[in-house]
């Protein structure tokens, strides 16, 4: 008899991060004072749904970094310029990429990336309706996507999408 393992995949778009500043690149954008205050209640709604993070893959921008931080994990985390600049396949082989041992995996980053992936993943006929249809519609700042499979995740594929926590 095997014993099959659920994973969890937790996609989070950054926090709100300030519009411009004048002489910085784009990847140097920080938090506003709302966005630190989102990534704290993100962190906190993983909590107190007992989500235990096992691995972070982070893009490499302050603002990813920034709101990473305010979720107070403690899980080994990676830093990706990969994740910083790439489209939703790039999302999806960062998760394919996890080691096996990882039963909960998360990765941050941006828009349009992250839901982009989120709805590629979402198997239409296992997830939860009202979250495809709030995926479909929008993903603001400090949006998280909960999916779950059997598969290892190396082969992923589709997953169901259990929830879409809104800020």
């Amino acid at each position: 008899m095997q014993f099959m393992t659920t994973r969890r995949l937790l996609l989070l778009r950054h926090a709100t991060a300030e519009d411009f500043r004048p002489g910085f690149e784009d990847k140097d954008r920080r938090l506003t004072e709302r966005g630190r205050a989102e990534a704290v209640a993100v962190g906190d709604w993983l909590r107190q749904q007992k989500i235990v993070v096992d691995h972070v893959v982070c893009s490499s921008a302050v603002r990813t970094r920034q709101t990473l931080a305010g979720l107070e994990l403690s899980a080994p985390v990676d830093f990706s310029d990969a994740i910083y600049s790439g489209e939703a396949e790039t999302i999806i082989t960062a998760a394919g990429e996890l080691d096996d041992g990882i039963g909960t995996g998360l990765i941050i980053g941006h828009s349009p990336a992250i839901p982009t992936a989120a709805r590629d993943l979402a198997d239409p006929d296992a997830s939860d309706p009202e979250s495809l249809t709030t995926l479909d519609r929008r993903y603001p700042p400090a949006t998280l996507a909960l999916l779950e499979s059997p598969n290892p995740w190396s082969d992923l594929g589709v997953a169901r999408l259990l929830t879409l926590r809104l800020p």
